[in-house]
């Protein structure tokens, strides 16, 4: 699993000309392959994958960050 990923609390975002420093970032994370991991097998599924999911929110026009996006 990333050891990064997880601990991303803020971003530097550019929309056009319009850019921002330390953008607050959510950070969601899935594994959508639960089913084929959690079986104590070694022939069933693979490598159990994490999947993370950035989100920021932009007003462009503004050129500022958007809270709770």
């Amino acid at each position: 699993a990333s050891q990064w990923a997880p601990r991303v609390r803020r971003a530097d975002v550019r929309v056009g000309a319009c850019e921002i420093k330390a953008l607050p970032v959510r950070v969601h994370s899935s594994n959508t392959e639960w089913w084929l991991w959690w079986v104590p097998l070694p022939h069933v599924g693979g490598k159990p994958r994490q999947y993370f999911e950035f989100v920021v929110a932009v007003d462009s026009r503004a050129c500022a960050g958007v809270a709770n996006p």
